[in-house]
């Protein structure tokens, strides 16, 4: 019987062979390797490191091809440029071309396209690159005029490959973050002096504070001002059966002097936004159980609305906000629609250490934006959980992904330790939702822990009386931090790091703001004046976590 001449690649007459291979001895179809590369590279684009791969075991699958097919036995032959040089840099910046084709036991340079030798038990160096890629085991030759030197390396697997392009990927990524560190913007920050929590103290205290800056006219105007409030923990919860306002949460004479400013710098409307502790209930019964004078909360501004961001609430609908570069933790998040429909954020916190953080400010105040619906331990898994019952310890531990309503973690296998994440987790928030104002309650607080669950034997009241503001909030949180006596740029290790990564630092990487007190201009009281040192912040636990 004749040839197959219907079988493709079958034109010259001979089984398995034809002319369109190009070399006498070879199949005329060209092969998965080939076809494949062209269709990755159509859909993944040049730079992808699988295209890249499979690029390079294309040219060993045609330099395969080209050998003759009765070679001398001894002749030993010179690369081409071509070959010696490897495809172009762009497709192969490794120069990894040169040590899948180039031979073992000779010069650089050089391919033993013959019999095997005594002294190259593994073959030549195609056929053992090809045996030890089809056996999953590594890839060895020597290393051509491509890789610029000589001697014997393993070469590349797929993983290998795969894993040092994200590592080149993320050596990119963090020296971007060093150069948008290094161009963080800096803001003024003011510190003033207040002995109470009377309104009558307070209001020119906060007055000054704001004018120091510049006003707040330029920025609130005609406009919406959405105001997050520190309510953290579950209002029965207090310590030494103190205020919650003289502990651990913002004062509410703080938040009713701040709100009247805003009016009377023009602001249009003012919503107060906070997380409840494991409840989705409205706001105002959150603050009438925290004891609050809700009365004269609400008639401090002609518009003052509130709303629990724990769940959906009065909004109609969750908004997802992207973190721009793709973030530490997270791409995006799903947020109540309070955080989107807003002009101007401002971060109303209070001056505290924090178990999970080192210090609570600004920047960890907005940690509670997340929805306990969404992140929560008890969040639905595709739905949100509209009726949440417990915290967000997930963000702190890792234990579960988000609904799925919310993009998933970045990196599911990253470190499930709390103070890897949360601290993460807050500068991409602070990203994602740009704070705009920061002010910081640090009249009457505690020392040693965020709240009274810490459970430290250093916990403890203090009265700094302290009011801190200013434009950006890594700025303010590096200067607050200064003034409770630690270096706002200590590593983890280091006081009151000493089990968390420095959120700060994070968010300057990020290229939100500077922690450089070098570069801040501090107005009115200096760092030194205001100083009030605070214990040692307490080792990161289980039980200074769970409230987030």
């Amino acid at each position: 019987m004749g040839p197959r001449r219907d079988r493709p690649g079958n034109s010259s007459g001979r089984r398995g062979r034809g002319r369109r291979a190009g070399l006498p001895g070879r199949r005329a179809r060209r092969g998965p390797l080939c076809d494949r590369s062209a269709a990755e590279t159509r859909r993944r684009g040049p730079h992808d490191p699988a295209v890249q791969y499979r690029h390079a075991h294309v040219v060993l699958h045609r330099e395969r091809r080209r050998r003759p097919s009765r070679p001398a036995p001894d002749r030993v032959q010179r690369l081409s440029d071509r070959q010696r040089n490897g495809p172009p840099a762009q497709a192969d910046p490794k120069g990894c071309v040169g040590s899948f084709v180039g031979r073992a036991g000779g010069p650089p340079g050089v391919r033993y396209r013959g019999r095997r030798r005594d002294r190259d038990p593994g073959g030549s160096g195609v056929l053992r690159c090809r045996r030890r890629l089809r056996d999953g085991g590594p890839l060895k030759a020597i290393e051509t005029d491509a890789c610029g030197r000589a001697g014997r390396r393993p070469c590349w697997t797929r993983r290998q490959w795969l894993q040092t392009a994200a590592g080149a990927a993320a050596a990119a990524a963090g020296s971007a973050r060093g150069a948008r560190a290094a161009t963080a913007p800096a803001a003024p920050v003011a510190i003033e002096r207040c002995q109470s929590y009377r309104t009558a103290e307070l209001k020119p205290r906060l007055e000054t504070l704001f004018d120091q800056l510049g006003g707040l006219s330029g920025l609130v105007s005609g406009k919406t001002v959405t105001v997050k409030l520190n309510l953290t923990g579950s209002p029965a919860q207090r310590f030494e059966g103190k205020p919650l306002g003289l502990t651990h949460y913002t004062h509410p004479n703080v938040v009713g002097v701040v709100c009247g400013l805003l009016d009377a710098a023009g602001a249009r409307r003012i919503r107060l936004v906070e997380s409840g502790y494991v409840t989705a209930m409205p706001l105002e019964e959150y603050m009438l159980e925290a004891g609050w004078p809700l009365r004269a909360l609400q008639t401090a501004a002609k518009s003052i609305e509130m709303e629990n961001t724990n769940s959906l609430g009065k909004g109609s609908r969750y908004v997802q906000m992207d973190v721009p570069g793709g973030g530490y933790m997270f791409p995006s998040f799903m947020l109540n629609e309070a955080y989107d429909q807003t002009d101007v954020f401002v971060s109303l916190a209070k001056l505290k250490n924090h178990a999970t953080c080192g210090v609570t400010l600004s920047l960890k105040n907005c940690f509670g934006i997340t929805p306990s619906s969404i992140y929560g331990s008890d969040a639905g898994v595709d739905e949100p959980n509209e009726s949440p019952g417990s915290g967000r310890g997930p963000l702190h531990f890792g234990d579960r992904q988000p609904s799925t309503i919310a993009a998933p973690e970045n990196d599911p296998d990253s470190p499930r330790d709390s103070g890897y994440r949360v601290p993460r987790i807050v500068a991409d928030l602070a990203l994602a939702r740009p704070i705009d104002l920061a002010v910081i309650d640090g009249v009457e607080t505690m020392v040693g822990g965020e709240g009274p669950w810490v459970g430290s034997e250093n916990l403890h009241w203090g009265k700094p009386n302290l009011l801190i503001a200013g434009f950006n909030p890594v700025c303010t949180d590096a200067v607050a931090t200064a003034t409770m006596g630690y270096d706002p740029r200590a590593l983890r290790g280091e006081f009151p790091f000493r089990a968390c990564d420095n959120t700060m630092l994070l968010a300057e990487a990020h290229g939100i703001g500077a922690a450089e007190l070098s570069r801040i201009d501090v107005r009115g009281l200096s760092i030194e004046e205001a100083k009030y040192p605070f214990q040692p912040a307490p080792a990161a636990g289980i039980a200074g976590v769970a409230r987030g």
